[in-house]
């Protein structure tokens, strides 16, 4: 039976793997790797010199599909340092909250008097843009997307998806540097004490 040489990074702690097994062919190999857990966009696979590899046995089963990486803190440029951590959990929760008392402000505002709508609209106004800017991977571009997402919040539904994409993309980084988010925003204890 030959030998694979096989490198790759394990998705569970993101540590690189190198190893040699034994497989019957190359396809085996990949199935071996990914119950393993290895993020088949880094894996490799070689034949060690000397071993002889058995042509491919043909796999009827469709390629399964690898699940993406759940935690790749510092992949593709995105670091942010423990201040810059508390920074955007405390920017997303005051989102959070904004967005609540907008809801309650509308509420009333339909029931009571419309105008309490745009009490609120300040403050949301202001929780988005420092969210945006905290969230942002390219801080050139932070104020202008920032700005233009203040202006969208002025669209109602509009208003809406833009806080969802908003919200979506913090939870992301958050919890791509190990902060588990709640309902209403980032788990203090998981905060680094640094920050």
């Amino acid at each position: 039976m030959p030998k694979y040489r096989v490198t790759g990074v394990r998705l569970s702690d993101n540590k690189r793997l190198d190893a040699t097994i034994e497989a019957s062919d190359e396809a085996s190999v990949r199935r071996k790797a990914e119950r393993a857990g290895i993020d088949m966009s880094t894996f490799s696979c070689a034949v060690v010199a000397g071993s002889t590899p058995q042509p491919a046995a043909r796999d009827d089963k469709p390629a399964a599909r690898t699940r993406p990486p759940q935690s790749r803190p510092n992949s593709n440029g995105d670091q942010l340092d423990p201040q810059g951590v508390v920074e955007l959990a405390a920017a997303q929760k005051l989102t959070l909250w904004a967005v609540l008392a907008n809801l309650v402000t509308t509420a009333l505002g339909a029931v009571v008097y419309w105008p309490l709508f745009y009490l609120s609209l300040p403050l949301l106004a202001y929780a988005v843009y420092r969210l945006v800017k905290a969230a942002s991977r390219r801080p050139d571009r932070a104020t202008v997307t920032a700005i233009l997402a203040v202006v969208a919040m002025l669209i109602p539904f509009i208003s809406l998806i833009v806080l969802l994409i908003i919200n979506q993309k913090a939870t992301k980084r958050l919890n791509a540097h190990g902060v588990r988010v709640g309902f209403m925003g980032a788990k203090t204890a998981d905060l680094p004490q640094g920050g």
